[in-house]
């Protein structure tokens, strides 16, 4: 299969998008549950769905499921379902990984079968490949995912966070700084994803530049506190450290080793180095 990783720059440029209504998501969360409809579920459940306090994750997960019951036709929270499963590894909580990423292949297959030209499902997939270790089959869902919705902010976004674990660092941090202009409402994360493959590149002061802007970490900390060892500023690397194991207290450099789907153990290395002189437990 052709590497298509260096395809987006071909894209042209789009204006800014509108950012989703705020009104509207306050008009929801306001409903009594018994009042709500499949999209009003949805809604509710991305509110949380990104949070790592696993209360607010439970309830996405009862919210996605009510929202099927509801509409079982409806893509959407198919694939909340996938994404929840697929930030446990992303975010290296504790679980079995081969569950994780056999429940967000289900989920994220169902969407794509209701319906075929669902960009977020091919990107759902994408992630699993890519977590798989199949790097040539995960490009090509992302690109494919790219082909549907070129200006999907956080496919860009996370698609950098692809490429640096596939070793096409200049070409992630250019897709991720492209996402970050194109969405000037942007979340945290995506300062995350531009950050990991500066770290990788060597440039740390570039990588905490990005990091020290988000306002929240949360597992971020994780490359917070590589990225000050690496600096040589052990006491801030510290509490970086304490920071993530406050909310991933069973993390480890082992279980990280041994997911992480990078492609070049060299930067594998690099970032456990990092991690190591940052304290953090194996």
């Amino acid at each position: 299969m052709e590497d298509k990783s260096h395809h987006w720059r071909k894209l042209p440029l789009p204006p800014l998008a509108a950012s989703s209504s705020a009104p509207e998501r306050q008009r929801v969360l306001a409903k009594p549950a018994t009042a709500l409809k499949a999209y009003e579920f949805y809604l509710r459940g991305r509110h949380v769905e990104r949070s790592w306090n696993p209360v607010d994750v439970a309830l996405a997960k009862e919210m996605f499921i009510a929202a099927i019951d509801d509409d079982p036709s409806y893509t959407r929270p198919y694939l909340g379902l996938a994404w929840i499963e697929l930030r446990k590894l992303k975010w290296n909580q504790s679980v079995d990984f081969d569950t994780a990423l056999s429940t967000g292949f289900a989920w994220a297959s169902k969407a794509l079968q209701l319906n075929p030209n669902e960009a977020d499902a091919h990107w759902a997939l994408g992630l699993v490949h890519l977590w798989r270790g199949e790097a040539e089959r995960a490009i090509g869902c992302y690109e494919r995912a790219r082909e549907l919705a070129p200006y999907n902010c956080d496919l860009l976004a996370d698609y950098c966070d692809a490429l640096g674990y596939l070793g096409h660092l200049e070409d992630a941090i250019r897709i991720g700084e492209l996402a970050v202009r194109l969405n000037p409402t942007r979340p945290d994360w995506y300062l995350w994803d531009i950050a990991a493959s500066k770290y990788l590149s060597g440039d740390y002061l570039g990588a905490l530049h990005l990091l020290e802007k988000m306002a929240e970490p949360g597992p971020a900390y994780r490359l917070l506190a590589a990225t000050y060892a690496q600096l040589g500023r052990p006491e801030d690397a510290r509490r970086a450290a304490s920071e993530l194991l406050k909310i991933n207290p069973d993390f480890s450099i082992e279980r990280y080793t041994s997911r992480a789907p990078y492609r070049d153990k060299a930067l594998l290395d690099k970032y456990v180095e990092g991690l190591r002189l940052a304290g953090l437990p194996e």
